[in-house]
């Protein structure tokens, strides 16, 4: 309608725009000498229905869990250019749509509505809403709690607890929760039944203790170097089955449901790379000697560890003066794992997914509390705060642990759909023609999706086995086809 009026009637345009200008003018005026002590004139147009510019910004969120703010260039079908800041350097840069998630436009930049001074801004209702749903409690110590569930590796992953660690950071708390509670069940082997799994479906979870070791600068030299003051990390185990493990040791206390289990970490003597036993062994010693140094610098007896993960290893505890002393062997009291020779495993795969094995040590509340591992033994979040001593007095913030971890294993999900596309795709390009030319056309589009598939094992790294993924290839193989296909390019005749 708009362009029909003024269609080829720029003229028109420019004198309505200017009356506009005169009229605006005149009410300020006349406003401005009638209120010589109220508000501004800008202030008295604003009041009289004269539009107040907003400012607004787009944001990107991609379906890795990145957000970018900024304003968006333009648009196509497939892409968007997006102009942001970073790090105080201002970009350009063209996205597919296809990594993006969600796209919100005209979002009202922070500050922009801020009142002038002398006027009391009112928190809206959804804005007292989520801070009421977010925060509880007031005055004491500030206890920050986040959810730790899923897939240990995949969605309990590097750059999840990142996200984790970096949300709590903003409320500087002065305790850091985290539930754990991670899927240990048939699900973990494409939904077999747990009578029919093997212990390769579940694999070597002793290998997931190299994932826990580089997140443990999360909870040490990241809050060392950009936190306001170091949290207590507090592990409230629920169920930390496989790698997850190991993740507790991280923490300055950890405290156990009544119904928790904490093992399945086994079977590391029995480890092979089908070579030399000399490779084997070095390779067991390695992995034990992480093991334990993470035991001993969380203050626990590294024996407890070796337990926890050797078949051939017995250990066993008697009370002496009051006090539990660990015996190698069996010749304690009260036996907690027997030693059993390579191969001739007695517990069943049932009793290594439940955590009831007696070939390795799966710590219950009991044997926690015995061991000294747990320091107590609750069944929520209230009874932990009770034995921390600050349940009358503190502030509770939930954060938004949730939502990070449901966005962050959403994006692994669709990445895994992704390279399964990708792999499917490059099986299906045919390298033909009468010319080099057509060939290396060919050729040129299995690089790309060879780039693509290389591209998403590296942005989740840890996340995406790629021996798991239909068509897996790791990267160090990907990096070698593409070699091969830039020499085949080469060679062409």
């Amino acid at each position: 309608m708009i362009r029909k009026l003024f269609s080829g009637k720029t003229p028109v345009r420019g004198r309505v725009v200017r009356n506009a200008a005169l009229v605006a003018v005149a009410w300020a005026s006349l406003l401005a000498s009638q209120a010589p002590l109220g508000p501004s004139p800008a202030r008295a147009l604003a009041s009289a229905g004269a539009a107040v510019e907003v400012e607004t910004k787009d944001v990107l969120v991609f379906r890795n869990g990145n957000t970018l703010e900024g304003k968006i260039l333009s648009e196509t079908a497939t892409q968007v250019t997006f102009r942001g800041t970073s790090h105080g350097i201002s970009f350009e840069a063209t996205y597919e749509l296809a990594d993006i998630l969600t796209i919100q436009r005209d979002v009202e930049a922070e500050g922009s509505g801020t009142p002038e001074r002398g006027e009391v801004r009112r928190p809206s209702p959804t804005e007292t809403a989520s801070r009421d749903r977010r925060v509880s409690g007031e005055g004491g110590p500030v206890v920050y709690h986040a959810p730790l569930r899923g897939v240990f590796s995949r969605d309990i992953a590097l750059q999840s607890m990142e996200r984790l660690v970096r949300d709590a950071a903003k409320h500087a708390p002065d305790y850091l929760i985290f539930t754990l509670e991670n899927d240990w069940n048939a699900s973990m082997a494409g939904r077999l039944a747990e009578e029919e799994l093997l212990e390769v479906d579940l694999g070597p979870q002793y290998d997931n203790l190299f994932l826990v070791e580089r997140m443990a600068p999360l909870l040490t030299e990241l809050m060392d170097t950009e936190w306001e003051r170091r949290p207590k990390v507090i592990f409230f185990v629920r169920r930390a089955m496989g790698g997850a493990a190991f993740l507790p040791f991280l923490g300055e206390s950890i405290y156990f449901h009544p119904e928790a289990r904490m093992g399945g970490i086994g079977y590391l003597d029995w480890f092979e790379m089908g070579g030399d036993s000399m490779v084997d062994e070095k390779q067991i010693s390695l992995r034990m000697g992480h093991a334990e140094g993470l035991a001993i610098k969380a203050g626990y007896d590294p024996r407890i560890m070796r337990a926890m993960m050797v078949a051939g290893y017995a250990l066993s505890y008697s009370y002496e003066d009051g006090r539990v002393v660990l015996k190698d062997g069996t010749s304690g009291q009260v036996q907690l794992t027997r030693a059993i020779a390579k191969g001739e495993r007695q517990d069943t795969v049932d009793d290594f997914i439940r955590g009831t094995s007696r070939d390795i040590l799966t710590l219950n509340a009991e044997i926690a509390k015995v061991l000294g591992i747990s320091k107590g033994t609750v069944t929520d979040l209230d009874g932990l705060l009770f034995e921390l001593g600050i349940h009358r007095n503190h502030t509770l913030i939930d954060g938004d642990g949730d939502r990070i971890l449901d966005r962050w294993s959403r994006s692994v999900r669709e990445a895994e759909r992704n390279y399964v596309r990708l792999a499917r795709d490059l099986n299906e390009v045919r390298v033909e023609g009468a010319t080099r030319r057509e060939r290396n056309r060919g050729r040129g589009q299995q690089i790309r999706i060879l780039e693509s598939m290389r591209s998403i094992l590296m942005q989740y790294d840890g996340a995406l086995p790629w021996w798991r993924l239909p068509g897996g290839s790791s990267i160090e193989a990907i990096n070698a086809r593409i070699q091969e296909i830039r020499f085949q390019m080469q060679t062409d005749q």
